[in-house]
């Protein structure tokens, strides 16, 4: 059964995530994963299928001059076409790279300021994203359609906001900020009707959440026994929370959902590598999908 954590100002609910069913390693899971990871000497955007085979790599060194390394990557309603930062001559900017035979790649910000963690909404017209152009890491919203115009800033705080992602519905952003002093997980309605809500109140820094495919549960990293383990938490009754993956014995990171909700996949370096595995949303081990030396990260699943 799951550990459900009791927050410092607010009282616990039962979780209605109970006990999981037995697990079928060998289960077909839908879908495509999309990771980082180092390749051909440098960080790449790696697409691998939940069943650990057919690995692609869908960045390279030839993708864009300057650029050193690309991660984060978060896929357009389209599946193929997806926005990334890249790491160009030493400065990290969104870009939004379009696949095919005559690839596209466009760079959507270009600037001295640190522009990480893009997420897409849903109809696909806009990617929200942290920046500290103003100083502190704030949220930005930018135009797809209409990338010259100057990105919308939606947070305005003395503090640090980031690792922003779009709720399926496409109202509301959930992000992390060390508002309180530490991080939590906070999220903005776009429409502007709904003050800013706290999501999580908990002892270690939470960071990385991930939204299921119906936007009512959101997963996320937490240090916990001084490493990330994974939690969640219900967005519209955050009482109801708890761990998915804890212990003391390694470290789990990186969260996302798959298209059903039912399961997730999240990196862990349980077997040594930094690689990445398949759990229920139970918290049973499904699967090890990658197995290589190199450190994996920024996971997301796609149909």
């Amino acid at each position: 059964m799951k550990k459900v954590l009791i927050p410092l100002m607010i009282a616990a609910i039962p979780a209605i995530i109970g006990c999981g069913p037995k697990i079928n390693p060998h289960i077909h899971l839908p879908g495509k994963i999309i990771y980082t990871t180092e390749h051909e000497g440098s960080i790449h955007v790696m697409r691998i299928d939940p069943q650990g085979e057919n690995r692609e790599a869908l960045t390279n060194a030839d993708t864009l001059r300057g650029a050193s390394s690309f991660f984060d990557a978060c896929l357009l309603p389209d599946g193929e076409s997806f926005v990334v930062v890249a790491n160009i001559y030493g400065n990290n900017e969104i870009v939004l790279i379009e696949p095919g035979p005559d690839p596209k790649v466009t760079q959507l910000t270009d600037n001295k300021a640190r522009d990480i963690s893009p997420s897409v909404t849903p109809d696909g017209r806009y990617v929200v994203y942290a920046s500290d152009s103003g100083g502190d890491l704030e949220i930005y919203k930018l135009d797809l359609e209409n990338p010259d115009l100057e990105p919308e800033r939606l947070t305005r705080s003395k503090s640090n906001d980031t690792d922003p992602v779009v709720r399926p519905d496409g109202r509301f952003i959930a992000f992390i900020s060390d508002r309180p002093g530490a991080y939590d997980l906070y999220a903005i309605d776009l429409t502007g009707e709904e003050p800013l809500r706290r999501l999580t109140d908990e002892e270690g820094d939470v960071s990385k959440p991930s939204f299921s495919l119906d936007g009512e549960y959101v997963i996320y990293e937490v240090m916990i026994h001084g490493n990330p383990e994974i939690a969640y938490c219900n967005f519209d009754s955050p009482t109801e929370h708890g761990m998915i993956v804890e212990t003391e014995e390694w470290s789990e990171y990186s969260p996302c959902f798959s298209p059903s909700g039912s399961y997730i996949c999240v990196v862990s370096n349980r077997e040594g590598a930094s690689d990445l595995y398949i759990y229920t949303f139970w918290g049973d081990l499904v699967r090890r999908i990658t197995d290589t030396p190199e450190f994996d990260t920024d996971t997301s699943w796609t149909w």
